[in-house]
């Protein structure tokens, strides 16, 4: 199944919730494309196929307050996630934003999160805790006037790459919490780099790295 084409229009779409279980590409119109959730909590998009799904000229918005859940979710049990990429995507006032709980080489390119409650993007892997091969660059984090949210939170995952990204307010811009809880590799060996970053105006810690259980770090 090599997925379908869907090309928006530049208007305001109203939902509640979207599921992808097949491969899609997903084209709209810079941002004027907005895709507007009318959930107060659970998921808004589900991202269920194992096979690359891509995001592109868009705005994810919410009709009424966040007060738990995804706006994108991307998690299948048995199958990981391949590749998918959000390039130019706006992702407005979340409680979470992304979600990779079954996933490797997720791609963020010229993204903006903003306002997010709890976290922009939570890397979990809570089946192969050491995939990874993520690759986020030229995006911004604008936590606004949420005080306690985390823009990235990298739970059991493997490399990450951060690339020329604007990191602005929150609590904390990185949050590495290794628990080694993996179902089928329990165990993390995550490889962090950064170049090139801009971090401004946290209140706790710009990066941080907690642990669970036993965990050593080496640098």
């Amino acid at each position: 199944n090599r997925g379908i084409i869907i090309l928006l229009s530049p208007t305001v779409y109203l939902y509640s919730s979207i599921n992808v279980t097949n491969p899609i590409n997903m084209k709209g119109v810079t941002n004027r494309t907005v895709l507007t959730s009318s959930l107060a909590t659970g998921t808004c998009v589900n991202i269920s196929t194992p096979q690359q799904c891509k995001f592109n000229d868009m705005t994810f918005a919410h009709s009424v307050a966040r007060t738990g859940g995804e706006t994108i979710l991307i998690y299948n049990a048995l199958f990981q996630n391949a590749r998918t990429t959000f390039e130019n995507v706006v992702i407005s006032s979340p409680y979470n934003g992304i979600n990779g709980k079954n996933i490797n080489s997720l791609k963020l390119i010229n993204c903006y999160f903003t306002s997010y409650v709890n976290n922009a993007v939570m890397i979990e892997n809570e089946v192969i805790n050491d995939s990874g091969d993520h690759y986020f660059t030229a995006c911004t984090w604008d936590a606004g006037i949420e005080a306690n949210s985390v823009a990235i939170r990298q739970v059991n995952s493997g490399g990450l790459k951060l690339n020329s990204n604007k990191f602005l307010a929150g609590a904390y811009h990185y949050l590495a919490v290794f628990n080694q809880t993996g179902t089928i590799q329990p165990f993390d060996t995550s490889v962090l780099t950064v170049t090139g970053n801009s971090f401004e105006n946290c209140t706790v810690a710009a990066m941080a790295f907690n642990a669970v259980n036993s965990t050593t770090f080496k640098y």
